[in-house]
């Protein structure tokens, strides 16, 4: 009974890692990602925090983050989306990069 419990409570953390991919919208051209995911927090609870960097040749990056939180908050898998920072960093030659992170929850799926 033990090991059906918890089967019944894992996360699948590779399917997991696949929606949030496969939310992030993709550049038109070429079908990449708008941003660049760096890191991934969770718990057994479904609370999960990404980190992300926008492009370095991103024409507007700041539209590219807020694209990218309305992709997760209008996506009905997550839920409470919450981005607590935004920081402001410049390249050698000038371009504008926003590092963020983004909270949310992931309910229990069946896969």
């Amino acid at each position: 009974i033990k090991e059906k419990n918890i089967e019944a409570t894992q996360l699948l953390w590779s399917k997991i890692i696949e929606k949030i991919e496969n939310t992030v919208p993709k550049l038109k051209d070429t079908n990449e990602s708008l941003v660049d995911l760096r890191s991934y927090n969770g718990s057994e609870e479904g609370k999960i925090a990404v980190s992300a960097l926008s492009r370095r040749d991103s024409a507007d990056p700041f539209q590219d983050v807020a694209l990218v939180i309305r992709a997760f908050a209008t996506d009905s898998t997550f839920k409470h989306v919450f981005v607590p920072s935004v920081t402001k960093s410049l390249t050698p030659d000038g371009s504008t990069v926003l590092s963020f992170s983004m909270n949310f929850e992931y309910p229990p799926q069946n896969f």
